[in-house]
């Protein structure tokens, strides 16, 4: 049961999130490599601080909510990796 749910999940974030998809997502926690937010329940993206201009990274807060640009999707842990849109 636990397998087909993880595939079911893994399909609706295929379905949902087309790379170069702009999202908005809500600062989970922030790191000194860059942010983690929340895209829905159990799908997490990561902002790296090499996608991130300057300080930025210092003006963002956890429950901050931003705009994201989808860069690339592991389907099997069901990240999302994200870029600052253009």
């Amino acid at each position: 049961l636990h397998t087909a749910y993880r595939r079911q999940r893994q399909m609706c974030i295929r379905d949902r999130y087309q790379i170069p998809s702009v999202i908005k997502a809500k600062i989970k926690t922030k790191k000194e490599y860059g942010v983690f937010v929340n895209i829905e329940d159990g799908v997490t993206g990561l902002l790296h601080v090499s996608e991130l201009p300057g300080d930025i990274l210092d003006t963002y807060r956890v429950g901050d909510e931003i705009e994201v640009q989808i860069t690339r999707i592991d389907e099997d842990s069901m990240k999302v990796f994200l870029k600052l849109p253009q």
